[in-house]
């Protein structure tokens, strides 16, 4: 009900949109990355100084990790949800904007020499996307090497 609620702001929407149907996948992981079925309520305890506490009365509300994308994609639980990312055209996605982001982080400028980043992606493909691999093929690139002219 409060996701609904910031979700329907129409400043917080259009992002929302965007990112969410990612995120809900993940939502059966605590935050330590344990598996839950439901959120577990918390109360504070005045008896405690104010120290969060499980409640022991409280049923947990279950937990719905389905989303619909804006194309129309949807999924029902995390199996599904790294089902459609491993579809050809999602893992390319994703791994073009992991190099993107990788670059704009190491140089403090998105790159622009899109040729050189499909090469990039070309590379971690060989390696079967491996995340280490992918990071060497950066590192390799002279987007990461050559420092930027300006």
């Amino acid at each position: 009900q409060v996701l609904a609620a910031h979700q329907a702001e129409k400043t917080c929407a259009t992002c929302h949109q965007a990112i969410d149907p990612f995120g809900y996948a993940f939502e059966n992981f605590d935050p330590m990355g344990a598996w839950r079925d439901e959120y577990t309520m918390h109360l504070t305890d005045p008896a405690e100084k104010g120290k969060r506490v499980k409640s022991r009365n409280a049923k947990g509300i279950p937990i719905d990790a389905s989303a619909s994308f804006r194309s129309g994609a949807s999924y029902d639980d995390i199996t599904e949800f790294r089902e459609w990312m491993q579809l050809p055209a999602n893992r390319d996605r994703f791994v073009r904007c992991f190099i993107t982001k990788l670059l704009t982080y190491a140089n403090g400028e998105a790159p622009d020499d899109y040729s050189e980043i499909e090469r990039i992606l070309a590379r971690s493909a060989e390696n079967d996307y491996r995340t280490i691999d992918t990071i060497a093929a950066v590192i390799d690139s002279p987007l990461f090497r050559e420092q930027a002219s300006h």
